[in-house]
């Protein structure tokens, strides 16, 4: 179970609920452990960043491994912690590691791959998101409706993370391929389930 971090917020609660739901069967890709690694110690410097190294449990994670889902929850906690007073909120901070999380993932083969089908069009590139995250997780179920050209409701069933970790992720896909006015708001509908309503010019 996530500790309880200093920096006081109600995700606190909302990441123990979520990891009492997690198997050790459910990973993520090393990858997000490093890329949450590399923000924490840009902005708040090496002893941080070691202080959720340690916190995830992980000595030195390989970008393409799969961890214990559990463990980044962990390391995210601790990244709250870091950097919460900085950024002014635990959302915040979820936001800016999802946002993260996309970029090393567009950086890489897999990524590179998933822009080249989404051609430079948002909504390709959204109708591909679920599979691009089964190339990085090995949990949970992933859909889009489609409400207009540029506006869509993205559902994550069994998904560990926090939405405001979603809402960094999906804003920057958007943001990333050329989308103007990105607004993502992310709505818990069950205990690990979240709908994300997306709309972009």
């Amino acid at each position: 179970m996530p500790p309880t971090p200093r920096f006081s917020s109600p995700l606190a609660t909302e990441f123990e609920e979520r990891s009492a739901q997690a198997s050790p069967s459910d990973q993520c890709r090393g990858l997000f452990y490093n890329g949450a690694l590399n923000a924490v110690r840009q902005l708040a410097g090496p002893e941080a960043a070691e202080r959720c190294r340690a916190a995830g449990g992980e000595k030195k994670p390989v970008d393409f491994f799969n961890y214990p889902v559990t463990g980044f929850q962990k390391l995210c906690v601790q990244a709250i912690d870091e950097l919460g007073p900085k950024l002014g909120s635990a959302e915040a901070v979820l936001q800016l590691l999802g946002k993260q999380a996309v970029d090393d993932f567009l950086a890489s083969t897999a990524g590179k791959t998933l822009l080249m089908l989404a051609n430079t069009d948002p909504k390709r590139m959204i109708g591909n998101l679920p599979s691009g995250f089964r190339a990085c997780v090995t949990y949970g179920e992933r859909s889009v409706l489609w409400r207009g050209p540029r506006h869509c409701t993205f559902s994550m069933k069994r998904d560990y993370m926090p939405h405001a970790y979603h809402e960094g992720i999906l804003a920057t896909v958007l943001t990333t391929l050329g989308a103007k006015n990105v607004k993502v708001q992310g709505k818990r509908v069950g205990v690990v389930d979240a709908d994300y309503e997306m709309t972009w010019d």
